[in-house]
C-alpha cells in the first residue's frame, strides 16, 4: 500500500492542491496532510528496516555491547524523523520552557497524553537533547506500527495493557524495568492511558469516586487531563525507590488527538509548549494512597498550567 501511495503521489498532489484551492485552503492543508501521512509511513518503514538490520547483525545476542547502542540510535532516528516531518508538514514547533531539566537522569517521568505525537516527546527531550537513556511503558496496541514494534521491542521497554487480566505479570515487569533507572536513565509512563474526551473524563472520575471518593471533586474539574491510573505508576515507584518524579506537561496539541482532527487543523496555529516539573523523591509520600493523592494534586496543577497556556 505504501509503495502504491508513493507511485500515486504525482497524481494525488495536484488533485489535492486543486481541492485546497477550491476550498480556499491557502495554507494547502490537504497537500500537507498527504505528505505528513506519506512521510510517517516511510519513517515507519525505515524503523522496521533498522530493527531488522539489528537482528541480522547481532542475532538474538542481546548481551552484545552493540545491540543496545544500535537499537537506541535507531529509536532516536525514528523519533527525530517523525518530529521533523510533523514540524515540516503540520507546522508544529516545539518550545521547551526549561530544557535544563532534561539533562538529569534517575527519574520516573509521568507525561501528559493528548495525541499520538506526544509519545515521541520524552525520547526527544531526554534522549538526543538530554543525553539520557530513555525506556518506556507502551500500550501494546502500538505494536501494529512496524517501526515501533521492532525498534521499541528490541529495547528494554515494557508493552502494557490498560486492562490487565487478574494476576497479570505486567506490573512485575514494570517494577523490573524501573529498577534499572539510574543517573543515565529515565523511565517513562503515560499515566492517563489515553486522550482526554468528556466521556473518558467521566469514566475516569467515576473510577476515582469508587476507589478514592475523597479525590473525586478534584478530578471532576479537570479540563484537559484525565485522572491518573495509579497501578502502573505505583509499580514504577516501587521499582525505583530513589528516583525523582518528573512531570511533563504540554499545550498546543489539543486538536491533534485523532487523524480527522489533525487533517482539519494543520498547519498548527500555535507552538507546542512544554514545561517540566521535577520533584525530589523525598517530597513524594511513601505510602501508595498518599502518593496517589500527591500525584493527583500535581496533575491538577498541570491541568491549570495547560489552561493558562491555551488562554494566553
Amino acid at each position: 500500500m505504501i509503495v502504491l501511495a508513493v507511485i500515486l503521489t504525482p497524481l494525488a498532489v495536484p488533485l489535492l492542491a486543486l481541492t485546497d484551492l477550491a476550498q480556499r485552503n491557502r495554507q494547502h492543508r490537504l497537500v500537507r496532510f498527504w505528505f505528513l501521512v506519506m512521510s510517517t509511513a516511510l519513517v515507519e518503514m525505515g524503523g522496521a528496516v533498522l530493527g531488522n538490520l539489528a537482528l541480522l547483525r547481532f542475532g538474538w545476542r542481546r548481551d552484545h555491547p552493540g545491540w543496545f547502542a544500535g537499537n537506541e540510535k535507531a529509536q532516536f532516528w525514528w523519533v527525530a524523523h517523525h518530529l521533523g516531518n510533523i514540524r515540516r508538514f503540520a507546522g508544529v514547533e516545539i518550545e521547551v520552557d526549561n530544557p535544563e531539566e532534561c539533562s538529569i537522569g534517575n527519574a520516573i517521568v509521568l507525561a501528559h497524553h493528548t495525541s499520538h505525537i506526544d509519545a515521541l516527546l520524552p525520547a526527544y527531550l531526554f534522549g538526543p537533547h538530554g543525553g539520557r537513556h530513555v525506556q518506556y511503558t507502551l500500550k501494546h496496541t502500538l505494536q501494529w506500527l512496524p517501526g515501533m514494534d521492532l525498534v521499541a521491542g528490541n529495547l528494554p521497554n515494557v508493552w502494557v495493557n490498560r486492562r490487565p487480566e487478574p494476576g497479570s505479570p505486567m506490573f512485575t515487569e514494570m517494577e523490573e524495568l524501573a529498577s534499572t533507572t539510574d543517573s543515565e536513565t529515565i523511565t517513562v509512563i503515560f499515566p492517563e492511558g489515553t486522550f482526554h474526551t468528556p466521556e473518558r473524563l467521566q469514566k475516569g472520575a467515576d473510577r476515582v469516586a469508587k476507589n478514592r471518593p475523597d479525590l473525586e471533586p478534584m478530578v471532576r474539574d479537570l479540563k484537559h487531563c484525565l485522572p491518573i491510573r495509579p497501578g502502573g505508576v505505583m509499580a514504577l515507584l516501587r521499582g525505583a525507590p530513589d528516583a525523582d518524579i518528573v512531570i511533563v506537561g504540554h499545550a498546543g496539541l489539543e486538536y491533534f488527538g485523532f487523524i480527522g482532527e489533525m487533517a482539519r487543523n494543520i498547519p498548527s496555529s500555535r507552538p507546542w509548549t512544554v514545561h517540566i516539573w521535577r520533584f525530589p523523591r523525598s517530597e513524594v509520600p511513601t505510602s501508595d494512597d498518599e502518593a496517589f493523592t500527591w500525584l493527583t494534586e500535581r496533575w491538577v496543577e498541570m491541568d491549570d498550567w495547560i489552561e493558562q497556556q491555551i488562554n494566553s
